[in-house]
């Protein structure tokens, strides 16, 4: 098949909630800090990655960041590869989601020990071309006793009444909440304008149970275009928030916890065939041969072909901070949309359809039902 231009390849990989630029990122962890954090980083993500775009769970794992210099980073090392507003695009969203992390990021680090932030980042333009978020992202970041913080996020369907919920929170930390004419403005409004609860994770978390027993509206429906879609309450993010606050720092990347990692040289060369074949597993467990990649974008349907297209036409290693834009876009481009499919990576069966990978001498169609050769 032709070689694909870097703009293509970018945009193919968003197909499966990756980024082309992250390959040179793992190099640079892996030269300056060792491939043991650079191995921990990439296990934390496939996990991650699972939970995200798979299982599209509507709570994320937790994740620790750490406090360096009025800056927040995902590893305790101090340098730009780590520190996570390096990881947000200016140009998301005019620039507004990089000024409200910001803010969001002050309040966190002159924060009490156990104090609770919030930040919203809405539903709907991205900023970038003809590129929507289909479910909007709250962020709850908890101060931890040291340098250090624990953040989650939960994603909230267009329809769910947020605006109540963080004009009630915004009225109880400041005195007074904002109005707006439209639940546009009022949702682009709180995207620079987090909040400092004033409460710690205790209070927070009961004033939020309580609110939440009046809340009828699902706050998300995961995996909602399968047979078995998961209807979420406020309520019952609530419990599950409580649980996974409790739990153990697991996600934390010191070194000291990789020591002795025994690193795969083929893992370490290509992290994409590790991300290619979690997918694979669940396309090997679906009925129809297909997985749903959900994102807070367009979702995009994948299959074997898709698989073994990627696998050969890329090499990339994945690592991604909650709050990147590149996390956040998620699965919004699609083979299907710019039409690259078929030509650059492989042709369909003449007879029925299915795609047989270009490059590969392969003479025979896939599916067995079909048997055709050529």
């Amino acid at each position: 098949g032709k070689i694909m231009s870097n703009l293509e390849q970018g945009t193919v990989l968003r197909q499966f909630g990756l980024s082309l630029h992250e390959g040179e990122r793992y190099a640079n962890v892996s030269s300056l800090f060792g491939n043991n954090l650079a191995e921990l980083e990439v296990r934390r993500n496939l996990i991650a990655y699972e939970r995200e775009f798979l299982q599209d769970e509507a709570l994320s794992s937790p994740h620790i960041y750490h406090h360096l210099r009025s800056s927040l980073y995902s590893s305790p090392h101090e340098h730009d590869l780590f520190k996570i507003t390096s990881q947000i695009d200016p140009r998301e969203r005019t620039g507004e989601t990089l000024s409200g992390f910001k803010i969001f990021e002050s309040q966190i680090i002159n924060s009490s020990p156990n104090q609770v932030a919030i930040w919203y980042s809405p539903d709907g333009p991205s900023g970038f071309e003809g590129v929507n978020f289909d479910s909007g992202r709250l962020y709850l970041s908890i101060r931890g006793s040291d340098d250090s913080s624990k953040h989650f996020d939960i994603k909230v369907q267009p329809n769910f009444p947020i605006l109540p919920l963080l004009g009630t929170i915004q009225e109880r930390a400041e005195g007074g909440r904002a109005r707006f004419d439209s639940s546009e403005v009022g949702k682009r409004y709180f995207l620079t304008h987090p909040i400092q609860t004033g409460l710690d994770q205790k209070a927070f978390l009961s004033w939020l149970e309580q609110y939440s027993l009046s809340e009828t509206v699902p706050i998300y429906t995961s995996r909602r275009d399968s047979k078995n879609p998961d209807i979420r309450s406020l309520h019952s993010i609530v419990q599950e928030l409580q649980s996974a606050i409790n739990q153990r720092r697991q996600f934390d990347t010191t070194a000291e916890q990789a020591t002795d990692m025994h690193i795969d040289p083929e893992k370490e060369s290509n992290l994409l065939k590790r991300y290619m074949a979690v997918i694979q597993t669940y396309v090997n467990q679906s009925e129809n041969g297909q997985v749903i990649l959900y994102g807070c974008s367009t979702t995009s349907t994948v299959d074997q072909a898709d698989i073994v297209a990627i696998t050969a036409g890329h090499s990339l290693d994945a690592l991604m901070s909650l709050y990147s834009t590149d996390h956040r876009l998620g699965t919004n481009f699609g083979f299907q949309q710019l039409g690259i499919k078929t030509p650059s990576l492989y042709f369909p069966c003449p007879k029925c359809g299915t795609a047989i990978p270009s490059g590969e001498g392969r003479t025979q169609c896939p599916n067995t039902s079909c048997g055709v050769t050529k």
